[in-house]
């Protein structure tokens, strides 16, 4: 939040310089034109300094100097008599507010197609083609200044994620298709990609129901398989996969994450931006790498190299490495028993982020004690408001948990670490044993399982009691196949990045190109995505999303900021073409008609369409900004 609030001037002023350069662009071809242009404001709002020739500089409007000196308004005196006083056309003025500009043209007004003029330098009588340049110039103008901050970040240096994957989603497009933690992802459909952004976006952007060729590399070697992208927590289409986790501890963690949670980890003895190099003695070049390593032991030693130069070793938890969840949704565990599971992560702006805390655990969720992961998944889904009872320690919490607008939770779980509870069906099918037992003693899922299969006579022991089970042999062997990982989140670690660099002025302005051409074309699909129902309107940002994103854009660093201000600067041009009337693109039809039949549409036909316009855009605004506060504040 202190983020948003330090950046958010920047990113506002970033926004109206934007518009500014915009209506700059509208300008510079008026004038090209010979179009009379009565004012050009640099900001909204009350004037605060003006400055028209033959005036000077002055606080507020020129107005009054004008009319003090003819007797008339500026905008009622003719060329000659402006001449005759020594006095410009144009008041250019600086407004209070810093939200873009403005350019005033004689005979043009927008939503007022009846503000003609037979003055022959008005925009109305000015030759089509003219007429065409003077609007489609604030999208040229947008397109160059795009091309422009690129090529500045570029220059400078953009950090991106990696196209590394660093977990996939257990029964996921990507798990069924064979990738693994570690692949680089290099190719879409024939298209190189160099950022995970780059995949993601593909992926939210596929035609429904068409498969991605993918191609990526693993151990040096190039593989490649079609994948399906699945609706995904975001409500957008998905392979269903996260980045990588690089070995770089964040130094920013005391903002991220509580030092409880901290200390949990065992890292309380390793200072912030301290890198992993090892893990129980081998060597490792990230988290993510270090994360899908079978252990054999509860307790490896992770070796940080410190900041400072020092070497730190620590302890680690673990956890069962074992797919819970099958492709169709149950519960795999082992011989039909699971961990009960716990949250270890919570979405940021999660409708529930205020009542629940990485570590809970449910001990009863819609009236079904210790639900497993697949079992919470399955009553949320049926739940408008589900009611459940938190584990917190030694405490039990009575919740009422509200849902995000996709109706889930937006929360993670995995197995517990901390004592051993077990469920899953083999509880319910006549051990006698309750959900949520506490093994005796000390150990984890894998230590239990493999011990109880070497048992003749195999049974759970707790709290003094025995409660014997039988075991097939597949389920013995199953029990020797378990794995331990890393119990360690990926959060607490800085992401793998790669670096998107270029020579200035040549490569730069080459790679600035192409992103601006890249996101032209995505802008586009993601309009004939929502027409098609893989995108949402619910997904759509309005302004106070666009500055939520920009200020965390912002305290990323000067060329984030200059990169989203490219992304705005595309995304202002393309919306402002679209052929809707009360943007240029709209006036760009009615002047192609008007050179087709030599005569514009009528004033009647220019009311009903530019209010038509203004009710869609009108529309669209408020359902962008029910969503960014429902982001916000949901």
């Amino acid at each position: 939040m202190l983020d948003t609030v330090i950046n958010l001037p920047a990113v506002i002023l970033g926004f109206g310089a934007l518009i500014f350069f915009h209506e700059l662009g509208h300008f510079a071809a008026a004038k090209w034109a010979g179009v009379r242009t009565g004012a050009f404001a640099v900001g909204m709002g009350p004037v605060l300094l003006s400055w028209r020739r033959g005036i000077g500089l002055v606080t507020g409007s020129t107005q009054a100097r004008v009319v003090e000196l003819t007797g008339s308004p500026a905008d009622k005196l003719t060329d000659e008599e402006l001449a005759k006083h020594g006095l410009g056309e144009t008041e250019y003025s600086l407004r209070l507010l810093p939200l873009g500009g403005f350019v005033s043209m004689l005979g043009q007004e927008d939503g007022n197609p009846e503000a003609v003029s037979d003055d022959p330098r008005s925009y109305n009588l000015a030759p089509v083609g003219k007429r065409m340049v003077i609007i489609s110039a604030g999208v040229v103008m947008n397109l160059i200044l795009a091309i422009f901050l690129f090529v500045v970040a570029f220059g400078i240096g953009v950090k991106f994620e990696a196209p590394v994957i660093g977990s996939t989603q257990l029964g996921g497009p990507a798990d069924r298709a064979g990738l693994l933690p570690g692949d680089t992802i290099t190719k879409v459909n024939g298209a190189p990609v160099s950022t995970f952004k780059d995949v993601d976006v593909s992926a939210a952007m596929a035609k429904p129901d068409a498969s991605l060729l993918l191609e990526w590399t693993r151990d040096g070697q190039i593989r490649e398989a079609s994948v399906l992208p699945e609706v995904g927590p975001r409500g957008l289409l998905s392979l269903g996969i996260l980045p990588a986790a690089s070995a770089t501890l964040r130094s920013d963690l005391d903002d991220v994450m509580s030092q409880k949670l901290w200390s949990a980890a065992g890292l309380s003895a390793v200072p912030a931006g301290s890198v992993l190099t090892h893990l129980d003695g081998a060597p490792v070049n990230s988290f993510s790498q270090a994360a899908h390593r079978s252990l054999p032991t509860m307790a490896p030693r992770l070796r940080f190299s410190t900041p400072e130069g020092g070497v730190v070793e620590v302890p680690a938890g673990t956890t069962s490495a074992l797919p819970l969840i099958s492709e169709n949704g149950t519960e795999r565990g082992w011989a039909g028993l699971s961990p009960v599971p716990q949250i270890d992560s919570i979405a940021d702006g999660a409708p529930s982020e205020s009542l629940l805390e990485p570590g809970d655990r449910f001990a009863e969720l819609e009236g079904v004690a210790w639900p497993s992961i697949a079992e919470v998944q399955s009553l949320i889904a049926d739940s408008v408001r589900p009611k459940a009872t938190v584990q917190r320690g030694d405490a039990l919490i009575d919740l009422e948990l509200p849902l995000r607008s996709d109706g889930k939770l937006g929360i993670g779980l995995s197995p517990a670490s901390g004592p051993l509870q077990l469920t899953g069906r083999r509880l319910d099918e006549g051990l006698n044993a309750p959900r949520g037992l506490t093994i005796a003693g000390d150990g984890d899922f894998v230590q239990f399982a493999q011990s109880t299969s070497a048992m003749s006579d195999p049974q759970i022991q707790t709290d003094g009691k025995s409660y014997p089970f039988d075991l097939t042999e597949d389920e013995r062997d199953a029990a020797n196949a378990l794995t331990r990982s890393l119990a360690l989140s990926p959060s607490f670690f800085e992401p793998q990045t790669v670096t998107l660099q270029g020579s200035i002025p040549l490569e730069a302005a080459s790679m600035g190109t192409k992103e601006t051409v890249k996101w032209i074309t995505l802008t586009y699909l993601t309009i004939d995505r929502l027409v098609r129902g893989s995108v949402e309107v619910k997904q759509l940002h309005g302004p106070v999303g666009i500055l939520d994103v920009g200020a965390k854009t912002a305290a990323q660093g000067l060329t984030y900021l200059l990169f989203f201000l490219g992304l705005l600067s595309v995304n202002l041009a393309v919306l402002n073409f679209l052929p809707l009337p009360v943007v240029d693109g709209g006036h760009m039809i009615f002047l192609a008609w008007e050179g087709v039949t030599g005569r514009p549409p009528s004033v009647t036909f220019q009311k009903w369409a530019t209010m038509l316009g203004l009710g869609l855009l009108g529309s669209l605004f408020a359902v962008t900004f029910f969503n960014d506060l429902s982001r916000l504040f949901g």
